[in-house]
């Protein structure tokens, strides 16, 4: 059977909760103290004791979780922001290695032409036309790649041209 109590500011019933410690007045909010015995309230301190114990230690758990999973995420954003300066350094310097390496190329490419050019000079068709088809441009960059294309074709034909000439001579 449920129990009522009188409302200390209205005086309106009020109805009783067990579990409750304080009534609230549905009609005025007056609040209203129970009385609990003694036995009672030890026995409900020690319940909400043990569940405030159980709370904190899941509160500091979830905090710890959550403070190790952004630990972990400004790891991965450093090591990003890590890699990204690595490639802008890297994309700063780029443009002036490979243009370094296309000079080198180039440079070994007309070395190949001078001896090639020697070659000729000294009669030494053969090995003029085996430099020649060896000059070939192996990079990326399609204008060069023609230039020597055309360049090397010119002189296997100047290198035919003299072979025949000497042939006949």
């Amino acid at each position: 059977m449920a129990a009522y109590f009188q409302c200390p500011g209205c005086g309106a019933l009020m109805r009783d909760q067990e579990d409750a410690v304080v009534l609230v007045c549905d009609h005025c909010g007056s609040t209203l103290t129970k009385y609990i015995p003694e036995k009672k309230i030890n026995v409900q301190i020690k319940d909400v004791g043990k569940g405030i114990t159980e709370v904190v230690q899941e509160k500091q758990t979830t905090k710890r979780r959550a403070i190790d999973a952004a630990d972990e995420k400004d790891k991965r954003d450093n090591r990003l922001i890590v890699i990204l300066f690595a490639l802008c350094l890297l994309g700063a310097f780029l443009p002036g290695i490979s243009s370094r390496i296309d000079e080198q190329k180039s440079a070994k490419l007309t070395k190949l032409v001078q001896e090639i050019e020697e070659d000729m000079e000294n009669g030494r068709y053969d090995t003029a036309l085996t430099k020649a088809n060896r000059l070939r441009w192996d990079g990326d960059d399609d204008d060069y790649q023609a230039k020597w294309n055309e360049e090397r074709e010119e002189l296997i034909k100047l290198i035919k041209e003299r072979m025949e000439r000497d042939a006949n001579h």
